[in-house]
C-alpha cells in the first residue's frame, strides 16, 4: 500500500512512527515533490490488528536501509513450508448464521478469508458449528487485552 500525494502524484515517503502510547500508533508521510505532510493516527483495535499481522512499519533495522513496509508478510510468504495450507473435508467447516455474515461482509476485504479463519478455528476449538455474532463477539474478546 502507497499514499500518494494528489498534487503531485508522487509516493509519499515516511517520516515518523511512533507508538504504540495507550495502544495508538501514529505514523506520519510526506511527499518528496512538494513537502506535504499526512498522519495516520490508529486506534487500539487497529494496532492490535497491525501487531497480529506482524507488520513492521517503517525501516528495517540497520543503517541506511530502505524501507520496507510489509516486509515481514512479504517474507513470510516467501517461504511457505509444505503443509501450509490444509484443506478440511467437505462440511467440515462451521456454517456461519444470515446476521454473522453480514457482519463479516463489513470487514475490509482485503482481511476478510484471515479474519473468517480465525473465527472458524474459535469455533472449532470450542465444538461450536454455527457463527452468530455472540460468538464473533466472544472470540474478539478473546483475543483483545
Amino acid at each position: 500500500m502507497k499514499f500518494l500525494c494528489r498534487q503531485c502524484d508522487q509516493a509519499m515517503k515516511l517520516v515518523t512512527a511512533e507508538g504504540p502510547q495507550a495502544g495508538s500508533m501514529t505514523v506520519a508521510f510526506a511527499c518528496p515533490g512538494c513537502g506535504h505532510e499526512i498522519a495516520m493516527l490508529t486506534n487500539p483495535e487497529e494496532t492490535n490488528l497491525v501487531r497480529a499481522l506482524g507488520v513492521q512499519v517503517g525501516a528495517a533495522a540497520g543503517p541506511r536501509e530502505p524501507v520496507e513496509p510489509m516486509a515481514h508478510v512479504r517474507a513470510a510468504l516467501r517461504r511457505q513450508r509444505a503443509g501450509a495450507f490444509v484443506t478440511e473435508p467437505p462440511g467440515a467447516a462451521p456454517t456461519w448464521t444470515a446476521e454473522a455474515t453480514d457482519r463479516l461482509g463489513r470487514i475490509p476485504a482485503f482481511i476478510r478469508d484471515t479474519v473468517k479463519q480465525q473465527y472458524e478455528d474459535f469455533a472449532g476449538r470450542h465444538g461450536v458449528r454455527e457463527i452468530t455474532p455472540q460468538l464473533m463477539d466472544e472470540a474478539r474478546d478473546s483475543i483483545t487485552p
